[in-house]
């Protein structure tokens, strides 16, 4: 495996994160994600699919984007163990600082997210918070992954278009939002033929939904 590039000591905001100010304007994200992760049973379970899907029609697209892209921007420049790993493109960075003090979640194409849910098999999956990692997707798109309890974000880091990959799973500001239960050892490529598989159906299931 070769070496990742050495990270820079962040200057700025970064430096300022613990004060009064800053954990409040984090906090008004981590509030939102708190609540949305715990609105799980109010999800409406898809019945025209052959795998399990959830329709979310109540959320705030900002909210819950720039909720996952602040977890994503402290990874990115934590100093510390787990993180050490977790390397973005400088100029990525720069770019969720920019949106986070904005409060500015960018358009749907911008840091792309899909939310998965895995199956809790008895495994109490929701009390488990797993370290972000990045992994390469096909196209060399590549991919980070944040699992907060039973629930798994994966971000387009580049600026690739990914739209196909996970047809009709990415975020976006028209409801419903559409989140798939996936197994935990699902891997990414399998979940991918899932979604390509399903998303005729959803498109139908939406269509319906709007007359």
């Amino acid at each position: 495996m070769s070496e990742l590039p050495p990270k820079k000591i962040p200057k700025g905001w970064y430096q300022k994160l613990l004060c009064q100010r800053c954990e409040i304007h984090f906090s008004q994200f981590d509030e939102y994600g708190t609540t949305f992760i715990k609105s799980v049973n109010s999800w409406q379970e898809v019945e025209s699919t052959q795998v399990k899907c959830f329709e979310v029609f109540d959320y705030d697209y900002s909210m819950l984007k720039l909720f996952v892209l602040s977890i994503l921007w402290r990874a990115a420049v934590a100093q510390r163990e787990p993180f050490t790993d977790f390397s973005i493109l400088p100029a990525r960075v720069a770019r969720l600082q920019e949106m986070l003090q904005a409060k500015n979640p960018g358009a749907s194409n911008e840091f792309p997210l899909a939310i998965f849910k895995y199956a809790d098999d008895g495994r109490h999956l929701n009390k488990i918070v797993k370290s972000p990692t990045i992994t390469k997707a096909r196209d060399c798109i590549r991919l980070a992954v944040i699992q907060l309890n039973e629930f798994v974000c994966h971000i387009n880091l580049t600026e690739r278009d990914a739209s196909a990959m996970y047809e009709g799973l990415w975020l976006t500001d028209e409801v419903p939002l559409r989140i798939m239960e996936v197994s935990p050892e699902r891997k990414i490529a399998e979940a991918e033929r899932m979604t390509s598989a399903q998303h005729k159906r959803h498109a139908e299931f939406r269509a319906k939904f709007k007359k």
